[in-house]
């Protein structure tokens, strides 16, 4: 299960794409309306996601559950898995989607380039990242990780920076004042498991499955960061200025999917499984509902300033931004309010 690798690959594929097109270009096309087999009139668009994820199950309820045919959206082709958020966000700047799905900070990457993309819906929200051990004892915080040790994905991670940012912020050094084993992502539950290391610091679906196996959670980022935009739909804004009714559509959809994640999770955890159908059952089911318990999936499509704010200053912290962008040179609210509004 693939979560997310976010920094140098991101900044790679934009920067590439920069230079191809020129930092403000865009390939972005009028979307042209057809005709569906009852007659009714439908905008077929592209979508592009990083990687099939479950922090991405409101796109596959949207999709399962008719609420795209439901405000005349029809997904053109497969959904398309581009690898990371960057090389997604790079489709829809050469033209070919109309929607990227992956970490908000791609959009401030290639702005602050000159370019000309935004964010116009959420897609996961909070900081999906928590701490697991074997004996259970809580941590009161990063700070209590102090002469022990814990597994971590490798840096470039989100994992990887959640850790580093709370030991600066307690004084600490990553490396010194705890022992850290870097691994490949989705393999920090084995390290506890087999008595390696005391802690493991990863994602869903792997937090349940390491449930499954006596470990228990100690921590939690989401408590940390309840309201961080971790995943977003992003466009360019010709796209945006071309096709104004079609984002609309798009972004009523998937706040109807929201919606309907915190309304049914018997049908959500159904759509999950249609997607993820090598998960063990129970393993999906607990992820998705600590997901939702979490507000790791939003109750609306709307991603708030501090939200915005959040994700940004993970990545100041990392040293990939220099500033704060404005919101609104990286989010576009306006869609995602009507949405709300109407629902």
């Amino acid at each position: 299960m693939h979560i997310r690798t976010r920094i140098a690959r991101s900044f790679g594929c934009l920067l590439a794409c920069a230079m191809m097109l020129g930092v403000g270009a865009c390939g972005a096309q009028t979307v042209k309306p057809v005709q569906d087999a009852q007659g009714a009139t439908m905008y077929p668009v592209k979508i592009n996601e990083a990687f099939q994820s479950l922090l991405y199950l409101p796109l596959y309820v949207a999709k399962d559950k008719g609420l795209f045919a439901k405000h005349g959206i029809v997904i053109d082709g497969a959904i398309g898995n581009s690898g990371t958020g960057g090389a997604a966000l790079t489709t829809v700047l050469r033209g070919d989607a109309g929607f990227a799905l992956g970490g908000p900070e791609n959009v401030a990457y290639m702005n602050a380039r000159g370019g000309k993309t935004v964010s116009v819906s959420t897609a996961a929200n909070s900081a999906p990242t928590w701490i697991v051990s074997r004996d259970g004892t809580p941590l009161k915080s990063v700070a209590d990780l102090k002469g022990h040790s814990v597994s971590v994905s490798a840096p470039g991670t989100t994992t990887n920076t959640l850790l580093k940012e709370g030991l600066k912020a307690a004084g600490m050094t990553y490396g010194k004042d705890v022992r850290v084993h870097e691994v490949q992502q989705g393999s920090e539950i084995s390290t506890v498991v087999t008595g390696r290391t005391q802690y493991a610091i990863a994602n869903e679906p792997y937090i349940s499955q390491s449930l499954e196996k006596g470990l228990h959670i100690v921590y939690s980022w989401t408590s940390v960061y309840p309201e961080y935009a971790y995943s977003t739909f992003m466009t360019s804004r010709a796209f945006v200025e071309k096709n104004p009714q079609v984002v609309q559509r798009f972004v009523a959809s998937i706040n109807d999917a929201l919606h309907y994640i915190h309304g049914d999770r018997r049908g959500s955890i159904a759509v999950a499984r249609a997607w993820f159908p090598a998960l063990q059952p129970s393993v999906l089911s607990a992820a998705v509902q600590r997901m939702i318990d979490s507000n790791v999936y939003p109750e609306s499509a709307l991603i708030t300033p501090q939200a915005m704010r959040t994700a940004m200053r993970r990545q100041i912290n990392a040293g990939n931004l220099k500033a704060m962008p404005e919101y609104t040179n990286v989010v576009n609210p306006l869609f995602a309010t009507r949405a709300e509004s109407k629902s």
